[in-house]
């Protein structure tokens, strides 16, 4: 796509509706729609169950408690409108770079799998 394409000049934009399929299909999981919850409720309840998941998968010793806001995870899939920012301010400043947001989180959880944060995917 030529630079001066508008969606080029855009940058990337998405939707979690749109990655969460992506995220499935990565780590070998079955697809199924989201779930309203609250994750800052939910969730504490669930310590148990990463335990397990630490020591059968010789995880590195991460705290529950310190491994994720949850709270940061209501705001962020709680929204009632779509969130689309603009990137315009730091390309004006000079940051010419984009990354694709769906490719550039598989590589990050593919790296927290290397680091033993995250138990291996079947991908």
């Amino acid at each position: 796509m030529p630079s001066g394409h508008p969606a080029a000049q855009r940058g990337d934009q998405c939707r979690w509706s749109q990655l969460w399929p992506r995220f499935a299909e990565h780590f070998g999981m079955e697809y199924a729609p989201p779930q309203q919850m609250s994750l800052a409720e939910a969730m504490p309840t669930r310590a148990d169950v990463w335990r397990q998941l630490v020591e059968r998968h010789g995880l590195a010793p991460t705290p529950y408690e310190t491994l994720v806001a949850w709270p940061v995870g209501d705001f962020l899939f709680h929204h009632e409108a779509d969130n689309i920012t603009s990137t315009v301010k730091i390309r004006q400043a000079g940051f010419a770079d984009a990354l694709d947001t769906a490719k550039r989180l598989l590589e990050l959880f593919d790296t927290l799998v290397e680091q033993r944060v995250l138990p291996p995917f079947q991908h």
